[in-house]
């Protein structure tokens, strides 16, 4: 697939992302966030006792990384917004 065609898929689509914290889910949350910033939403499923936990640890383990430098530099003041109005967490406690 070209990388327009993929761009023009991902435009205004809802994404579901499991392992967001890991390496290849932090890396491909990034792309697609820089590469077409017009995806409607991202929903990350996060390991955690509540929302308020899951939110944390997307600041934490994944949005405060240095992967994100380009991002932050980018919209600047606003990048917190935009990665409110981007990135949805989903807490979910698993057991094994």
């Amino acid at each position: 697939m070209e990388l327009e065609s993929i761009l023009g898929y991902l435009h205004n689509k809802t994404i579901f992302i499991t392992g967001a914290t890991g390496l290849l889910g932090m890396v491909l949350v990034e792309k697609i966030l820089r590469v077409q910033p017009d995806v409607k939403k991202i929903y990350l499923l996060l390991r955690a006792s509540d929302a308020k936990s899951a939110t944390q640890r997307l600041r934490d383990e994944i949005i405060g990384k240095e992967l994100f430098k380009v991002l932050r530099e980018k919209w600047g003041a606003d990048f917190d917004f935009f990665i409110s109005q981007k990135n949805c967490c989903c807490s979910r406690r698993c057991k094994f």
